[in-house]
């Protein structure tokens, strides 16, 4: 008897078995049992005992009854007591303590699976995934539908999940919305993004042939616009069940994976920014204030781009939108960070246009604003108690990353870097005199090498006026 007939046999006879944790430990044992006896690849019950897609067949078809059973421990409980029975609180934390604990007799038919030798990723798309999904859609099950999607992510290698994006996505927007979607999506993104960094993108793709290794790194520019995509999909749908914490949590998952796989693609940084800030402001419409949680998340997405792409954040037009919804306590930190980091990656600052956009983004840092967190332009000058009344040791060192702006104020030409330093004067003196102690004293000694320069630059020792005819 060929083993593919009492294989399929001995699932059926398990049917015999109904009681939801009797079944599932049973066709655990099943499973177990027959491991070294399916006919997969290599396996001397290949070929007349049986094919690989038996073998598939026969774990997916064990799968399913499992997390049948599995479920339907949930089902029986919810009948066994009247909506209002005293009991039926006690009843339902027990039941899903029980769930949680078998939950793994289910997933290991999934890891089973991804372990077989014949296992590919063709057979993965055509066979398994579709198969798996839709158990998953079909139980509509909290708890199920959640540990399924991570068994999938997790169990399953990245470059087959690479090949099969589009359906995996496409699932996550249809489940129950009480299913947490930010754990799954950043989950795959973190996956995808180790993949990606590790093989694809340096070359050390073995997986699969050559041709595969170019096809994907021809198809590597369509990853992000998908994951995107159904991430923001994902986000709509689901916003009045997840916390904004959550939400912004998923896109500074997707931030960091666009920075690291796709650092020359500024417009992946700035759609995804343009949907964050879109979020927060449907939230401020709802009556939403911005937790500290979840303010910190917020200056984790402007961080990002900026530890990845430096001042190219510059040329970002939803940067700065995004920046305005912190207050100006996270703005004066944020300013620093920006000032520390450009300072740490010794920037020049040689145009006057660079300059000019470098100060509205750490203007709370350099003067006193208002707290506007709707316009998209500079804050006049007025009295900030919160900047004003920082302790004298914090505003010190705002005030010194500040000052060490003055030693990136660089250009080969005089005139330009006169202008330069005009332009630094005219924005430092609007911070006042307890900011002036701490940035004038760079400033001077600034102007005072640039004399020197200039000096060493003309003929015979005499000096050239700046932006006039020079004298000899």
């Amino acid at each position: 008897v060929p083993a593919r007939d009492i294989l399929f046999d001995l699932v059926e006879c398990c049917k015999g078995v109904q009681h939801p944790i009797r079944g599932l430990f049973l066709r655990s044992f099943l499973s177990q049992m027959t491991a070294e006896l399916l006919p997969d690849a290599k396996s001397p019950y290949h070929g007349d005992g049986g094919t690989v897609d038996d073998a598939v067949e026969f774990v997916l078809t064990n799968f399913i009854e499992m997390n049948r059973l599995w479920v339907r421990m949930n089902i029986q409980h919810s009948d066994g007591f009247p909506a209002q029975s005293s009991k039926q609180g006690e009843n339902t934390v027990s039941c899903e303590r029980d769930r949680e604990d078998l939950k793994q007799l289910v997933g290991s038919s999934l890891v089973r699976l991804s372990n077989m030798p014949g296992m590919d990723s063709n057979r993965y798309q055509e066979q398994v995934l579709p198969r798996v999904l839709e158990q998953c859609i079909n139980c509509q099950d909290i708890m199920a539908q959640g540990y399924l999607m991570g068994c999938i992510i997790n169990s399953f290698p990245d470059d087959f999940h690479l090949k099969s994006l589009e359906p995996l996505l496409s699932t996550i927007s249809k489940l129950k919305p009480q299913v947490n979607a930010n754990r799954i999506l950043v989950s795959l993104m973190k996956r995808l993004e180790r993949f990606l960094l590790r093989n694809v993108f340096k070359g050390s793709y073995s997986s699969e042939s050559q041709e595969g290794k170019e096809k994907h790194i021809e198809d590597r520019d369509s990853i992000f616009p998908l994951l995107h995509r159904h991430t923001a999909l994902v986000l709509h749908q689901k916003m009045a069940e997840l916390p904004l914490r959550d939400i912004l949590e998923t896109e500074a998952a997707l931030l960091t994976f666009g920075t690291r796989c796709y650092p020359e693609k500024l417009s992946y940084v700035d759609d995804v920014l343009r949907f964050t800030v879109q979020i927060l402001a449907v939230d401020e419409e709802r009556g939403g204030r911005l937790t500290q949680r979840a303010k910190g998340v917020v200056r984790r997405l402007l961080t990002i781009p900026l530890e990845a792409i430096g001042l190219k954040i510059l040329s970002l037009r939803h940067y700065h939108r995004l920046l305005m919804f912190l207050g100006p306590a996270g703005r004066r930190d944020t300013a620093v960070t920006i000032c520390a980091m450009v300072v740490k990656d010794n920037i020049p600052l040689d145009s006057v246009s660079k300059l000019d956009k470098l100060f509205t983004y750490i203007e709370p840092a350099v003067r006193d604003v208002k707290e506007d967190t709707h316009s998209e332009h500079r804050s006049a000058p007025t009295q900030d108690p919160s900047s004003t009344s920082l302790p004298d040791k914090k505003f010190d060192h705002e005030q010194e990353m500040v000052a060490r702006l003055m030693s990136l104020i660089r250009h080969p030409e005089p005139d330009v870097q006169f202008q330069l330093f005009q332009r630094l004067r005219a924005e430092l003196a609007k911070g006042g005199r307890r900011r002036l102690k701490h940035s004038i004293p760079p400033l001077v000694f600034g102007a005072l090498g640039l004399i020197e320069k200039i000096q060493r630059t003309t003929n015979f020792g005499t000096i050239a006026p700046v932006n006039g005819p020079r004298t000899t």
